[in-house]
């Protein structure tokens, strides 16, 4: 009963502390003024308990590919800060970014991870009006 016990305790602390940590790929959609085009999805973060860094990373769909930028936010308890400047948090397995692509353009990251999967959904505002929304459920690779 004990090594029962014991086991649950080491698996729930296991899937407690989920992080971005590593490799993820999988599929995803990118809307445009309600189209939609299908696109395969890699995302590559290394995280601790200091920093979340995003690797150069992409969306391809074939029309179009958006390049995602390395970025490395600093981890001060839940918040993720650039600059001094609170710009996201982590709360558990939740994820929240946001970044200025320039002085009009707003990007706003949520990512949930569950297990070996993660659900990524990146909305673009222009002056705060919807220009594009980006989903995606990718899996950590081995």
């Amino acid at each position: 009963m004990k090594k029962i016990i014991l086991g649950l305790l080491v698996v729930m602390s296991f899937s407690a502390f989920a992080n971005l940590n590593g490799k993820w790929t999988g599929w995803g959609e990118w809307k445009f003024q309600g189209s939609g085009a299908s696109c395969y999805t890699f995302l590559n973060f290394t995280e601790n308990d200091k920093v979340l860094k995003r690797h150069e990373t992409a969306f391809d769909c074939q029309v179009a590919v958006l390049h995602i930028l390395e970025e490395a936010w600093e981890k001060q308890g839940e918040n993720l800060v650039i600059n001094g400047e609170v710009v996201g948090s982590v709360q558990n397995d939740h994820y929240v970014m946001t970044e200025q692509y320039d002085e009009n353009v707003t990007i706003k990251t949520e990512i949930n991870v569950e297990g070996n999967h993660l659900d990524y959904k990146e909305m673009w505002y222009d002056q705060g009006q919807e220009l594009y929304e980006i989903t995606g459920r990718l899996f950590r690779k081995q």
